[in-house]
């Protein structure tokens, strides 16, 4: 029985009231399907116990798509199998002599769910023992050479091999509104906290050099905004105010940081609250360049 899935993982969205939990999955899956149906097909999607589990035509292009996606906290390429010994054996026996990588030191990763005979820590025992004596290797806990992963539901099991980390937060779009003052690449990386947090971003470009930056943001993390170009306005604040209204924003997101010039960045916080009426949402404020850097490697954007 043996096929390929990608398991797709969410923590705070299971976290959520049972309503609230049900529109944020929703919003999720609907979000995934978009953003896969944009260079894969989807052969099968399906929810279960806080995992996504999808088949596609290219799950390879897809894992790429879905590390992008907010509201996912990992992703694994799995095999799924029957929920024995032999089977979860077999398949991961026949996997490590495919892909012929060296490696003398393993780890089992078990979790399970629902009623069965075994426990965990049987299948880690019995599956390891397998896997030591065909390969000759040992088992070391804490720095495996190679790690596997087995997650038991009900009948199945899913085999992997390493987990890819996504944003997590929440699903873009089930939050509120907010416009994104992109002034320089800090304000782009602003915005993408705010929509790791579900927020919909609308973005007003003061420069016309980001506008190309914004897009291939957008495109690199699957959403869809409206952008609105303010270059050589003098009108800024009053359009702001208009945008927010038609759209109705929650507020403006910035990118100041007090580790480049605090007075400035109060400077621009208060003139947008008192011109603007609206709350200023700052979540640079307190980073560094270092951290800067690492976050812009991190979400794909480059001077």
């Amino acid at each position: 029985m043996n096929k390929e899935f990608i398991i797709v993982r969410y923590g705070e969205i299971g976290l959520k009231a049972k309503k609230t939990r049900q529109l944020f999955e929703q919003a999720l899956i609907k979000n995934i399907k978009t953003a896969l149906a944009t260079k894969v097909h989807i052969e099968s999607l399906k929810k279960d116990h806080g995992r996504i589990y999808i088949q596609t035509s290219d799950n390879k292009q897809a894992v790429i798509i879905l590390e992008h996606i907010f509201g996912i906290v990992s992703v694994s390429k799995a095999i799924k199998t029957y929920a024995n010994h032999n089977d979860i054996s077999q398949t991961i026996i026949a996997f490590l002599k495919k892909t012929k990588n060296p490696f003398d030191t393993i780890a089992l990763r078990v979790k399970r769910t629902g009623t069965h005979a075994f426990s965990s820590q049987d299948i880690a025992i019995s599956v390891g023992a397998d896997i030591c004596n065909t390969f000759q290797c040992s088992v070391d806990l804490s720095h495996p050479k190679t790690e596997i992963f087995i997650e038991i539901r009900s009948e199945d099991a899913y085999i992997f091999f390493e987990k890819i980390a996504g944003p997590g937060g929440l699903p873009y779009g089930t939050q509120g509104v907010i416009c994104a003052y992109i002034d320089s690449l800090d304000a782009i990386i602003a915005s993408w906290f705010l929509m790791c947090r579900g927020c919909s971003v609308i973005f007003l470009i003061a420069q016309t050099t980001l506008k190309e930056h914004v897009e291939d943001f957008l495109k690199s993390w699957y959403v869809n905004s409206y952008i609105y170009d303010f270059e050589e306005r003098k009108d800024t604040y009053p359009q702001i105010t208009k945008i927010s209204k038609t759209h109705h924003c929650l507020g403006v997101s910035v990118g100041v940081r007090f580790d480049k010039n605090i007075h400035k960045a109060i400077d621009e916080i208060l003139s947008i609250k008192q011109e603007c009426n609206l709350p200023v949402f700052t979540p640079l404020i307190g980073l560094t360049s270092e951290k800067i850097k690492e976050i812009k490697e991190r979400i794909g954007i480059h001077s």
